[in-house]
């Protein structure tokens, strides 16, 4: 089932709770989600946030088993996002085993009332969009995600923004000039990173304990502005 709904319409609570045979919003980018709103829509596979939300509420796509991507459109006001709101309940016994999340983040001011893990598992891919300048200190520390691409117009990595994750190659982007500490740290599958010769500051420990680090890589190469 397709549901049209129009840009920037809010949802309500438990609105659409269980609905199995929904399986698209179609092309709208809501506005404001409520608590339990899409809960157990075990079918549908995408949803957008547009521009005009300020509020996920908590379990909002919770056991969306078959969310594969999450768009939040660009907006200059801060998005909050609930507790497990694209999350499941871990237990693949239960319900069956959640696909893997693509997370295409344009939205900067994001607030997360969880380790964004909870929020966002599995989360595997993230693309930093062209709306995005700095990446927040510790913003996916911890995550399990495997793929990670940057946007072209960031500036600044804060510290221990991607530490610990499990990404294997990075690529700096030439508008990045900063690199905090620990940004990178701990990220044990990262064996291949490129840069650039216009980074300005790397921070301490941006790249230790990582496969590079340990001498198992593919490199650290210098690209020319």
């Amino acid at each position: 089932m397709m549901l049209y709904l129009k840009d920037g319409m809010n949802v309500g609570g438990n609105a659409f709770h269980g609905c199995t045979s929904l399986r698209t919003l179609g092309n709208a980018a809501l506005g404001n989600v409520g608590n339990y709103a899409f809960n157990y829509c075990i079918n549908l596979s995408s949803v957008t946030i547009g521009d005009s939300a300020t509020k996920i509420g908590s379990h909002a796509f919770f056991d969306c088993l078959n969310m594969g991507s999450i768009v939040l459109n660009p907006a200059s006001s801060t998005l909050s996002i609930g507790e497990a709101a694209f999350s499941w309940n871990g237990n693949p016994d239960v319900y069956g085993a959640a696909k893997n999340k693509t997370l295409y983040w344009n939205r900067q001011s994001l607030s997360f009332s969880d380790h964004i893990d909870n929020i966002f598992n599995p989360l595997s891919t993230v693309i930093i969009g062209e709306s995005i300048l700095e990446v927040p200190e510790s913003m996916f520390s911890g995550s399990g995600m495997t793929s990670l691409t940057i946007g072209s117009k960031v500036k600044k990595i804060n510290n221990m923004a991607f530490k610990g994750t499990k990404i294997s190659t990075v690529k700096i982007p030439s508008s990045c000039t900063y690199i905090g500490k620990r940004a990178f740290n701990s990220c044990s599958y990262l064996e291949s990173i490129t840069a650039h010769d216009g980074i300005t500051f790397i921070g301490d420990q941006a790249f230790t304990a990582t496969m590079w680090w340990w001498g198992y890589s593919n490199g650290f190469r210098i690209l020319n502005n």
